[in-house]
Parts: C-alpha cells; sequence; structure tokens
C-alpha cells in the first residue's frame, strides 16, 4: 500500500539513501553524493520546519509497504503558488507510484487550501515525469532552458538543460 508520511526525524540517512538510487540525469537541481552534511543539515531544518528561507515547504515521504520509494515536495511562494519535487528511486519509476503519490499531495493541499497553483518543471528527456505530469491533470506550458551545476568530481560544471513547464489550478483539482 502507499502511503505518503512526513519526513522521518532526523532523516538524514533516508536522504542519503534515496539519492543514491535515484537518476539525477533528469534532475534539474542535481546533488553531489555523498550529500554534504551541513547542506542537509539545513536542508531537514526546513523540511521538519516546514520553512525554507521566505516559503513553506511541504516534504512528503512516499512509502510502498513501510518502504521508502521516493519524495514529494512542494515549495510555495508568498504569491501562494507552488513548485514541486517530485523523486522516485529508480528501481519504482514507471509504475504509477508517482502519480499515486501525486494525487495523494494534490488531494492533501486541496483540503488545507495549501497553495493557489501547482508549478512543475522537467528535464525533456524525462519521458516518465512527463508523462506523470500530464496524467496528473497538469498542463505542458513553455519551454524553458537552464544553467544548473552539476557534481563532477568534487567540482562543479556549468550545464544548460532543457525542459518543459507543467502547472495546474488547484480549484481543477476540486471539481
Amino acid at each position: 500500500m502507499l502511503e505518503l508520511k512526513k519526513w522521518p526525524e532526523p532523516g538524514a540517512a533516508e536522504l542519503r539513501e534515496l539519492y543514491e538510487h535515484v537518476n539525477q540525469k533528469y534532475c534539474l537541481v542535481q546533488l553531489p553524493l555523498p550529500l554534504p552534511e551541513e547542506q542537509t543539515k539545513n536542508y531537514l531544518n526546513a523540511v521538519h520546519t516546514g520553512i525554507s528561507g521566505d516559503r513553506l515547504l511541504l516534504t512528503r515521504g512516499i512509502f510502498l509497504d513501510g518502504i521508502l520509494i521516493g519524495k514529494a515536495e512542494l515549495n510555495r511562494y508568498p504569491d501562494m503558488d507552488a513548485e514541486l519535487d517530485i523523486v522516485i528511486r529508480n528501481e519504482y519509476t514507471g509504475k504509477r507510484y508517482g502519480l499515486e503519490a501525486l494525487a495523494m499531495l494534490l488531494e492533501e493541499v486541496t483540503a488545507l487550501q495549501w497553495c493557489t497553483s501547482v508549478s512543475a518543471y522537467v528535464h525533456r528527456d524525462n519521458m516518465h515525469a512527463r508523462k506523470l505530469m500530464m496524467k496528473a491533470g497538469l498542463r505542458q506550458g513553455r519551454t524553458f532552458q537552464a544553467d544548473i551545476l552539476v557534481p563532477d568530481h568534487g567540482n562543479y560544471r556549468l550545464k544548460t538543460v532543457s525542459g518543459y513547464e507543467y502547472h495546474l489550478d488547484i480549484q481543477e483539482v476540486k471539481r
């Protein structure tokens, strides 16, 4: 059975384990592995308090039969728009777990009136994520190009990626 739960505390081991089994090739934020300790502490503090700078953060672990298989997160801006990040372990992608988790997350934020819209930015080659967004009711919008820093043997290098923006007004979920 698939469940969304608050991120475990303290949660660093779970976070490291998750990202060791994620194909970061398609992630727009690529993380150095192992995750740097200080950055991990700061991130987990934001996860557990629900506050990241001037924004609110809603993070849920995606559990399948008690096993952590992913993470779904919304980062809410002051205008009540939220940006989605969903990560699923490699061996669980393409099996509709992300779709089910996203539906549960959208149901939760709709009930809480937590945000008014959700946007997601997806790497152009990430077909699983693109299908997930469309099946979840998010509409494909503009294409984008972004420069990202990619971990590279202890350093970072600049890489340009392109992808698609997906958007959903929460009012559409309520219907």
